[in-house]
């Protein structure tokens, strides 16, 4: 797990992934304005009082809900970009660490696209579940948000990367056997989405790094049942 971490950093550094890099930021702060200009349409969408001094109150409070809003839903709707640059990514990962495998299944730009979006939803109606626990509880909050999204996230980017490969029945088995793996990487992927300016680069990140955690994880599993 941390040489896929240290191979997928030591890549994205790497000319191979350069444009892709660049592709991942400029895509990441579209979402990142889309999701702030939907917030800020809701919350304006609700009206003003009337009274200047509440309207100027609901107003500097409407733009840290923005902030806070894209904050939050940014993990779950990062996997748009993903899906965009997946088979890119993973192709160049494999040249470079892995050329002896056979060329990958090619997945349909629709396919991984709906894949992407059926997450968005799943993701986006966990964490508004969540919404109380974030509001309410400042020790928890962080807990539930990182154990949450991790699990999402370490589930879906295996699951992506892992149907290059292998069908669907076997991605299942693999993500079964390797839970507890899976949900520590996600969390870590969650949590460099949260972090300003790496949150950007993340989603060709966490592809690189989970091409490399399924290659060994398939590897294995093949040993133990030869």
């Amino acid at each position: 797990m941390v040489q896929a971490f240290s191979r997928g950093l030591a890549q994205l550094l790497h000319a191979s992934l350069r444009s892709l890099v660049l592709i991942s930021i400029a895509a990441s702060v579209c979402l990142m304005v889309a999701l702030a200009v939907a917030a800020w349409m809701l919350i304006d969408g609700l009206g003003l009082s009337g009274i200047a001094w509440l309207d100027d109150s609901l107003a500097w409070l409407g733009a840290a809900t923005v902030v806070a809003v894209a904050w939050l839903f940014f993990p779950s709707t990062t996997n748009l970009v993903s899906g965009l640059l997946l088979d890119r990514v993973a192709s160049r990962v494999e040249s470079r660490y892995y050329p002896h495998l056979p060329p990958a299944r090619a997945q349909p730009l629709a396919e991984t696209v709906t894949a992407a979006l059926k997450f968005l939803l799943v993701a986006v109606a966990l964490n508004v579940l969540a919404l109380p626990v974030y509001l309410l509880s400042t020790v928890f909050a962080p807990l539930v948000f990182y154990a949450l999204n991790g699990y999402l996230l370490g589930r879906e980017y295996f699951e992506m990367v892992a149907l290059r490969r292998v069908d669907l029945a076997a991605a299942l088995a693999l993500r079964r056997r390797y839970l507890g793996r899976l949900w520590l990487v996600g969390g870590g992927f969650a949590f460099l989405m949260t972090v300003p300016i790496v949150n950007l680069v993340t989603p060709v990140l966490a592809t690189a790094i989970m091409v490399h955690l399924f290659t060994g994880l398939d590897q294995s599993a093949e040993t133990e049942t030869a």
